[in-house]
């Protein structure tokens, strides 16, 4: 993996901290202060300031890991390229596309 520069570590890492106060806003920043015994106010300091989360991010960016939320599945590219691959061939085999026409 080509080593990414600033501006790119920058612009992932603002696009986990957009996810992240997605989810916090739809979960509820008290909801997440119970579940971690923590006081509302942390949370929200967490969230807001440069020093919190922005850092986090970066970090996360930095060691080339991802923010995703839990109902995506994951895998190593390597597996997703061979399953694209499997799954194009099959589509530009005529029989196959046949098979997943729905027919009365």
């Amino acid at each position: 993996m080509a080593a990414e520069s600033k501006a790119e570590l920058k612009a992932r890492s603002q696009r986990y901290q957009s996810l992240v106060l997605k989810h916090a806003a739809s979960t509820g920043q008290i909801n997440v202060a119970e579940s971690i015994n923590l006081s509302e106010a942390t949370v929200s300091r967490f969230l807001s300031e440069d020093t919190g989360m922005e850092r986090a991010c970066l970090i996360f960016a930095s060691l080339g890991l991802k923010v995703v939320p839990q109902t995506h599945i994951c895998v190593a590219k390597p597996m997703y390229d061979a399953l694209v691959t499997i799954a194009a061939g099959a589509m530009n085999n005529p029989e196959t596309v046949q098979k997943l026409v729905w027919e009365e």
